[in-house]
């Protein structure tokens, strides 16, 4: 109980004991850690170099490539289906460029390499029976390695995964 004024005819106040109010309960726009929780456990991503074997089939790899103020941009890209058990939150690959001269098929070399990451957090991940694409940048200057060629036909990628986290 806590004391509050009263006031009497005439005079001062004085204290009159009443009951302190009880706590009730009341909802919330906001959410609470108890009403965050999750009844329903998550899986601990996993952390590893290469995909597990037989997870993700490669549907298709082509490049583009483009003149850029005395330098050749090329934008490889991969496509992959997972068609394994594993949800996959992150894929980053190493692209290797090659060129293949006009009129030389056996003359096929390797120009630049570069890298690409993808992120599928905000996604729900890339999830089994999902197709996604993969794309990275690789920059390199015209210096006739590739006989200052923009010509998407002569070229190709070649790509290797450098890390993925799954769960």
């Amino acid at each position: 109980m806590t004391a509050v004024p009263s006031e009497e005819i005439g005079g001062a106040a004085t204290p009159t004991a009443t009951d302190a109010p009880e706590a009730t309960a009341t909802s919330t726009d906001r959410p609470t850690s108890e009403s965050m929780a999750s009844s329903t456990p998550t899986a601990t991503p996993m952390e590893a170099r290469v995909p597990p074997r037989g997870s993700l089939s490669l549907v298709r790899t082509d490049v583009a490539v483009a003149n850029d103020d005395g330098y050749t941009e090329a934008t490889p890209r991969v496509v992959l289906d997972n068609v394994g058990d594993v949800t996959y939150e992150l894929l980053e690959l190493r692209y290797d460029l090659h060129y293949t001269p006009l009129g030389r098929s056996d003359s096929r070399r390797q120009i630049a390499s570069g890298y690409g990451i993808e992120e599928f957090d905000g996604e729900g991940g890339f999830r089994p029976g999902d197709r996604r694409a993969i794309s990275g940048e690789i920059r390199y200057l015209r210096d006739g390695r590739a006989d200052r060629s923009t010509d998407a036909e002569r070229f190709d990628v070649a790509f290797a995964f450098r890390r993925v986290r799954y769960r």
